[in-house]
């Protein structure tokens, strides 16, 4: 993934390897290098949220205002729940990523 602090648009996409379109909850949690633990839905009820949504193995979220700020660059963790019916839930392994300062001109 290649996100820069402060991005809006960008999309953060997740593939668990294992087939979670019937997903009725499914979120993505980050934490920033400041420790900072956030909460990013992707899936509640069984009804995508907004331009997030999941697809076969994947869960894709669209970055909003403040989801990164541009205060925080640094290394983050990922980590996506999900519940699916019958009653699993659990979480991915935590994806560790680098997101790059904003430079100014």
């Amino acid at each position: 993934m290649s996100i820069v602090a402060g991005d809006v648009g960008t999309e953060l996409v997740i593939d668990v390897q294992v087939d979670i379109s019937n997903a009725t909850e499914c979120r993505i949690y980050s934490k920033s290098p400041h420790g900072t633990i956030r909460s990013w839905p992707v899936v509640e009820t069984g009804a995508a949220v907004g331009s997030a949504h999941v697809t076969d193995t994947r869960a894709h979220y669209i970055l909003q205002a403040d989801d990164i700020p541009a205060t925080e660059p640094g290394r983050w963790i990922y980590q996506l729940y999900v519940e699916l019916p019958g009653g699993w839930e659990g979480c991915s392994p935590p994806i560790y990523d680098i997101v790059f300062p904003k430079l100014s001109v």
